[in-house]
């Protein structure tokens, strides 16, 4: 979901990367991003990219502008990726991209270039991360049941009380017999997820073992442990044993594993009765549609979700002007406008709700009228689509009747010459 609560990303098993609106459930982006399936899906702080993470080792950066075209940027690992975050408070034009990978290093990169900045070396593969928001530490959990945590920062060797930022291209290298006072202990599984408190006190983890703990993140001390419920624990272990009664699995896993630990803000109670202008409450949340809108449909929703913040900086402002699915209607934004709307955003450039309410009313009227006769047509002509793939259907299944009988025939003829050459000699 976008941090204004306008847009929500999808990433699916075909590779590809979708984006809807939530308010009108259309379906705004598809994009082609990956040939294998996305593992990780990641919005900038502002909501103007969006980054992709699959198991073909790629990263990908979109601009929420220009979803369905080429990526803004991208980056690569050896292995499949894992996991990846953005920085967690920097707009696009700041902000750093961390990805994961099961190379067992956490690579940081400059979206917007796609140069790579710095490099982190792991001991083992990792499985998940999760970055400080002062950019200060990484937390990367792995496969051996341990997070480990590095610095983005160097000490210096005759006084440890002098630390110097990266440099670009810098090596990071973590060891586990090394760095004992980075590594957090206690799952008894494989970490499958991290998650830090907003105030970066907290550390959450979870693991395939089921469990779930809360630790204090500067001295690694546990604070609280939970575990999965034991009727939830029974249910999953019942439908675990009927599936490997029907396949040739070995003893099913008894606690169903953690997959992701998301934190969110609890709600102030004031929230219900007086919503803050940057709070995104729409009235409705239409059914999610399955194919592309139009392009007047995506220029309206964008349009209408453009002063929310999801399009406050230069970098956005100009993607918006190359957008060649917009109507005509939109003004591009230039410099003069950034000058004088510092946010990006003057609603003289738009049409205000009174007018696009007077041209839908406009749109409904004509088709209202023309309605049956369009509809007619638009049937008649799928009516005749429909037997033209009738037809053509038919004639490749006779086609390939052809090819199979002609194909047994020959190997049936080709064996029983065979039989006679035997039986001669």
């Amino acid at each position: 979901v976008s941090p204004s609560g306008r847009f929500v990303a999808g990433g699916g098993e075909s590779g590809r990367v979708f984006v809807w609106h939530v308010a009108s459930g259309r379906l705004l982006r598809l994009a082609d991003a990956h040939f294998k399936r996305v593992v990780r899906l990641a919005w900038t702080p502002d909501g103007q990219a969006l980054a992709s993470a699959a198991d073909d080792a790629f990263a990908h950066v979109h601009l929420l502008a220009a979803v369905a075209s080429a990526p803004s940027a991208t980056v690569s690992h050896a292995l499949p990726l894992v996991d990846l975050a953005f920085s967690p408070l920097a707009t696009y034009a700041k902000t750093c991209l961390f990805t994961a990978s099961k190379d067992r290093t956490v690579k940081i990169w400059d979206p917007a270039s796609g140069a790579c900045l710095a490099s982190i070396l792991f001991p083992r593969a990792l499985s998940c991360l999760a970055v400080d928001p002062l950019l200060m530490l990484v937390y990367a959990g792995a496969v051996d049941h341990n997070i480990y945590m590095a610095r983005l920062y160097k000490s210096e060797s005759n006084n440890n009380n002098t630390i110097s930022p990266l440099v670009e291209a810098d090596m990071i290298t973590v060891s586990d017999s090394l760095n004992q006072d980075s590594i957090f202990k206690a799952h008894l599984g494989p970490i499958t997820s991290v998650a830090l408190s907003f105030d970066a006190k907290f550390l959450v983890s979870g693991s395939q073992d089921g469990a779930v703990i809360v630790w204090d993140a500067p001295t690694r001390q546990q604070i609280r442990t939970y575990h999965m419920s034991p009727a939830t624990a029974a249910a999953y272990a019942k439908s675990q044993s009927s599936s490997a009664s029907s396949t040739t699995s070995s003893t099913p896993t008894v606690v169903p594993p953690i997959a992701q630990i998301i934190p969110i803000l609890r709600p102030r109670e004031e929230l219900s009765s007086s919503t803050p202008a940057f709070v995104s409450t729409p009235s409705t949340i239409a059914v999610w549609k399955r194919f592309l809108a139009t392009p007047d449909e995506i220029a309206q929703d964008l349009a209408s979700s453009f002063g929310g913040g999801e399009f406050n900086s230069a970098a956005g402002a100009a993607q918006l002007s190359s957008w060649s699915d917009l109507d005509s209607s939109v003004s591009d934004l230039d410099a003069d406008n950034l000058v004088d709307f510092p946010t990006g955003y003057n609603p003289k450039l738009w049409d205000s709700p009174d007018e696009i309410a007077t041209r839908f009313s406009k749109l409904e009227a004509s088709l209202a009228n023309n309605d049956n006769d369009n509809s007619q047509s638009e049937i008649a002509q799928l009516r005749l689509q429909i037997e033209k793939l009738t037809e053509h259907n038919q004639s490749l299944r006779k086609m390939n009747d052809d090819i199979y009988n002609a194909s047994s025939k020959n190997a049936a003829e080709s064996l029983r010459n065979r039989k006679k050459s035997k039986t001669l000699k």
